[in-house]
């Protein structure tokens, strides 16, 4: 018996250069027994420790903006995880996109969604032209079993 909840993401996603909303796509597919409701939550990360240093020599808005930012979210480690039904950053990680938190009732058995990068991730992928997005998902299938996996993409600006 496991989790009947089968969520597809790809390896690697081409972004073309001035796209304003990038996004990775996923398509979820829902086994039909149980009688609960099953529940997707999703949010994307990026390791600090693998992100390069802005240059000091660029100091355009962007370039600020992301300083500001992997100082205030890398700069500090946290203070540990937690348990929760809710995948959030660990130690070393920043944002980098929004939050896809989904219950599907018993009549869905298929969807397909986007997991949208913020502003943080945009920059980064501007910046750097390819992000390792690692993508926390927490899965739970309509007989109430979850799973919590880790899923790894890599965005490359085109």
């Amino acid at each position: 018996m496991g989790v009947k909840v089968a969520l597809a993401v790809p390896a690697t996603v081409d972004v073309p250069a001035g796209a304003k909303k990038v996004g990775v796509p996923f398509t979820i597919n829902i086994a039909s027994n149980g009688t609960g409701k099953a529940r997707v939550v999703m949010q994307g990360f990026v390791n600090c420790a693998e992100l390069p240093a802005i240059p000091a020599t660029c100091v355009t808005k962007q370039c600020k903006f992301l300083r500001r930012q992997l100082a205030a979210k890398c700069g500090n480690p946290g203070a540990g995880t937690t348990l929760a039904f809710e995948p959030r950053p660990g130690s070393g990680q920043i944002l980098v996109t929004g939050k896809f938190d989904r219950q599907f009732g018993r009549r869905t058995t298929a969807a397909r969604g986007e997991l949208r990068l913020n502003k943080v991730g945009r920059e980064l992928l501007v910046q750097n032209r390819a992000v390792s997005l690692q993508t926390n998902a927490v899965v739970r299938d309509r007989a109430g079993n979850s799973l919590r996996t880790l899923i790894s993409t890599l965005l490359r600006l085109r």
